[in-house]
């Protein structure tokens, strides 16, 4: 009986099974596979290495590659809640780790990997089962924009999985940011309590658009990923942005623009404001962004990037992957 130790991140190993044997084995492998945890775990000390190395990187480009990932450890460690997002179906990738699909995916992962490495196995949720693919914001990303703009304070007003806030730290600024979702909110408390960052951090469990009732320093630098309408849904409480917002249109011009003008009415005169969007329902979020800051005077001076190599590129995830990963720069003019 093959079962899945016999095969896990082990070369070739689906692939010297006779197709007999291994369609015999598909059910059980996929039944032990449901069982056993996709969520990421790492050691104090794996975590406080990836820390320290992400405080010694520097750059002088406006680009890194998609796979650096400096600083990543501490956000998968401390955000399984990732894994709780749902689709605008209700669909997560939590809710699609069942022994049906996984079947599946060992199919796939037998015709097109050579090993079936849980890494590719985890992915297999995206490729077979229509889920979007979604991602953390690069910790490397937050410290280039910073490097190349040199806050002394950066405002985001979407924290998300903690990324910006690593960057703008290991830079040496103080960050401050908005995040409504509680369990996210509690979760990066953990990390800043983890790395003994109190006094860089200034984490505010509320919606941006509250911004006002705070008494705030004006920053150097707004930085942010906002949720993207009802593709990535984070949380069922009154204070997410798409609550009682249905249409995409009433959703980007009462809350998209309402963050982006508060974040610049936050700014210093000098100051840049950041933005990584996407497409949504066959809608560019980039274009309603550019129109609400040139509406408040700004325009685009700048784009930094995660590149990916051409292999990279050409694989595809799913028909509602995110099209980029660009960070957008605007100033006033």
């Amino acid at each position: 009986m093959v079962i899945l130790a016999d095969i896990l991140n082990k070369r070739n190993s689906t692939r010297n099974l006779s197709n007999i044997d291994f369609d015999a084995a598909v059910p059980s492998l996929a039944k032990e596979l449901e069982q056993t945890s996709f969520y990421y775990h790492y050691t104090d000390e794996e975590m406080k290495e990836d820390w320290k190395k992400l405080c010694k990187w520097s750059t002088t480009e406006s680009s890194i590659n998609s796979t650096s990932r400096l600083g990543m450890k501490l956000s998968e460690h401390y955000c399984p809640n990732f894994y709780d997002i749902e689709s605008a179906t209700g669909t997560s990738y939590k809710s699609l780790w069942t022994q049906a699909n996984l079947e599946k995916i060992l199919r796939w992962n037998r015709k097109s990997h050579s090993t079936p490495y849980m890494s590719e196995l985890k992915r297999g949720i995206y490729f077979c089962c229509g889920l979007t693919k979604n991602t953390m914001y690069r910790p490397q990303m937050m410290k280039l924009a910073c490097i190349k703009y040199k806050p002394e304070v950066v405002l985001d007003p979407c924290a998300g999985w903690g990324g910006r806030m690593l960057g703008a730290v290991s830079y040496g600024a103080h960050y401050i940011a908005f995040e409504p979702n509680t369990t996210t909110y509690n979760n990066l408390m953990q990390i800043v309590n983890f790395l003994g960052i109190q006094h860089k951090v200034t984490l505010i469990c509320d919606d941006a658009r509250n911004m006002k009732k705070y008494n705030l320093p004006k920053a150097d630098l707004v930085l942010t990923s906002p949720p993207y309408f009802d593709l990535e849904v984070y949380a069922h409480e009154d204070t997410q942005s798409i609550t009682h917002t249905p249409v995409y249109q009433d959703w980007a011009d009462g809350f998209l623009r309402e963050i982006i003008k508060l974040g610049i009415e936050q700014l210093n005169p000098k100051g840049v404001s950041c933005w990584n969007v996407g497409k949504v329902r066959n809608r560019d979020m980039n274009d309603d962004v550019l129109k609400y800051h040139t509406e408040f005077n700004f325009n685009k001076i700048d784009t930094l990037a995660v590149t990916s190599s051409k292999r990279q590129s050409n694989q595809v995830t799913s028909k509602n992957a995110k099209s980029s990963d660009n960070t957008i720069v605007y100033q006033a003019t």
